[in-house]
């Protein structure tokens, strides 16, 4: 809808003089908008639950294509909506995507606080911190063993084990020696790291997918 001129009140001809040239103004963007709840059926003004907006430039006879609103409280997972399909990628989806595009990194980082188990160390590591999100890191059947699971779809190609030696200082350890005695792929989603070092430090590992 165009804003109608004002004709009388109490401000003044020079009050409404003004005020009509805004609403001149606003007239000639010929500007409107509209929200919805599912991309669907639209309305104005707002209306709590409404997650799509679009604009026109013709005050309503045409319109752009619904733009989603992205709220802050639905990036913790994701969002479906059965209405057109849609949702927001989890966090476990770009992990993969970026593996196997190569679009962020094939490198990924895994922290192992300081303690004298593998199980203890898990315990104290923070998924999303000190390894990537939708990862599981668990002690193996051997207990000298660390089970990895990316589901990357895809094969590690080479672990690299740095342990802290203080401050922001790490030094590497040697594969198939202090670093680990063995490495296996029991398949395209997981990785196991045979006799992991136990060094009672702090531990970075750095696992490359092919």
């Amino acid at each position: 809808m165009s804003f109608s001129a004002i004709n009388n009140g109490d401000g003044g001809l020079s009050v409404r003089n003004l005020l009509n040239s805004i609403i001149s103004y606003l007239n000639g963007l010929s500007l409107d908008m509209e929200f919805s709840a599912d991309n669907l059926a639209w309305h104005y003004p707002w209306q709590s639950g409404d997650k799509y907006i679009r604009v026109s430039a013709d005050f309503g006879t045409t319109w752009s294509d619904g733009i989603y609103l992205n709220y802050a409280n639905v990036l913790a997972d994701y969002v479906e909506d059965p209405a057109d399909g849609s949702r927001l990628i989890t966090p476990a989806e770009i992990a993969k995507l970026a593996g196997l595009t190569g679009g962020e990194s094939s490198v990924f980082e895994i922290t192992l606080p300081a303690d004298t188990t593998i199980a203890g160390r898990v315990l104290n590591a923070t998924e999303g911190t000190d390894y990537p999100t939708g990862w599981v890191l668990s002690e193996g059947a051997n207990a000298a063993n660390l089970d990895i699971t990316h589901n990357l779809g895809k094969r590690a190609a080479s672990v690299t084990v740095f342990y802290k030696v203080s401050g922001t200082e790490f030094r590497q350890l040697i594969p198939f020696n202090n670093a680990y005695s063995g490495l296996t792929t029991p398949d395209e989603n997981s990785v196991r790291i045979e006799g992991l070092t136990t060094i009672h430090k702090e531990i970075k590992i750095y696992i490359l997918f092919g």
